[in-house]
């Protein structure tokens, strides 16, 4: 029997890691799943899952003829109250297959993961929909702060919202600046399937150590910042190499040759998911420069791998990692910290390598499983529902 009936709406399938996980867990804890958006690409979920994705217009029309015509008539007037304005007859076209959709199946809760389009559904409410919206990354740490339009619609609409998942605990912090009633907001960390990640246990060479950083190619995660530091620091330890998977530009090209660091300093481009995960596993420190993160998963995955982390404190990072415990936390945007966290761990020895990078491990098992990030968010459901 299912028990709840849960739209998770990022507009796109298949989505982020986090996403894809949550839907995963979820439909596994027998709730049913209505996933909403246009699809780039095929994956198989299980039967708790309605993959009600499109990937052209043809589809979006058979979905209105589907969904839109059997729909009671206050319905059909809160459709069309909402495609009225709409731009263009592809904007229109799109909104009417998503929303008839949404309201033919009428899911108990309505999770929005990107809070830019929580004006587009707020409207839900009318329909005795609750409505939860994520609040993550570049959504709430800049981009209302860059586009004033976009933070004043924070505080218009987030009051109405019934509640807010936060990715930590910081971004619940700067998130209050909008208007945000903290009641109805719950932390629930990523989580990683255990079972993927197996705890390699080093032998740490101060000689020869692989540095890695994982991440597209965005200021926020400070590359230039990294290769000043990285390029200081070879003045310490020559032998050092330091590895950048998906942060390949010309900024930053251009920078490793003018400080004559090519040798050392590795500039790769996107690779397969599989090839990213040998790095990781193969690297002895993950470095996370970043000025901006929620909590990155990528130190998640470093954590439970058994590679030891050193990352900025920016954004939640700090609720992951307890400096020289489980790993080591610098200043953000300090080259001065920075480059005291790689000589510290450059004369760390083995054992002490070792103990540090068993606590990251059991911090993993402890607070950031897949269990745990589904058990969170169902609390949270439960809760929104409950009043």
């Amino acid at each position: 029997m299912i028990d709840k009936k849960i739209c998770v709406y990022s507009g796109v399938s298949p989505s982020t890691t986090f996403i894809e996980r949550l839907i995963v867990g979820l439909s596994e804890s027998n709730n049913q799943i209505l996933l909403v958006g246009r699809k780039n690409k095929e994956i198989e979920y299980n039967s708790n899952v309605i993959n009600a994705t499109y990937k052209n217009e043809f589809i979006q029309l058979l979905f209105i003829l589907k969904y839109y015509l059997p729909l009671p008539i206050e319905h059909k007037r809160l459709v069309r109250s909402q495609i009225k304005f709409r731009s263009s007859l592809k904007v229109k076209l799109k909104k009417l297959s998503e929303i008839s959709l949404v309201l033919f199946h009428k899911p108990d809760i309505f999770h929005i993961q990107w809070a830019k389009s929580i004006e587009e559904w707020i409207f839900l409410k009318e329909a005795g929909i609750k409505v939860i919206v994520s609040l993550r990354g570049a959504h709430i740490n800049y981009s209302p702060i860059i586009d004033e339009h976009l933070g004043e619609m924070y505080k218009n609409v987030f009051p109405s919202v019934d509640g807010f998942h936060g990715v930590s605990q910081a971004i619940i912090e700067e998130a209050r600046k909008y208007n945000l009633n903290t009641s109805n907001c719950k932390v629930v960390y990523s989580g990683l399937k255990l079972d993927k990640f197996e705890y390699k246990k080093k032998i740490f060479n101060q000689g020869k150590i692989d540095i890695l950083s994982i991440g597209r190619a965005h200021w926020k995660k400070a590359y230039p910042f990294a290769i000043d530091v990285l390029s200081e620091f070879l003045k310490f330890n020559p032998n050092i190499r330091y590895k950048i998977i998906g942060g390949h530009s010309e900024e930053t090209l251009f920078q490793t040759q003018q400080l004559n660091v090519e040798k050392n300093i590795e500039l790769l481009g996107n690779l397969p998911f599989e090839e990213v995960k040998s790095n990781l596993y193969k690297a002895d420190v993950l470095l996370l420069s970043s000025y901006e993160e929620g909590i990155a998963n990528v130190v998640l995955e470093a954590m439970a791998f058994g590679v030891l982390v050193i990352s900025s404190d920016c954004g939640g990072m700090s609720e992951v990692i307890e400096d020289g415990v489980n790993g080591f936390l610098f200043e953000n945007r300090s080259k001065e910290s920075l480059l005291s966290k790689l000589m510290l761990v450059s004369q760390l020895k083995n054992e002490e390598y070792q103990r540090i990078t068993k606590n990251a491990r059991q911090t993993i098992e402890e607070r950031f499983t897949e269990g745990n990030m589904v058990d969170g968010m169902l609390n949270l459901y439960h809760h929104i529902l409950s009043y």
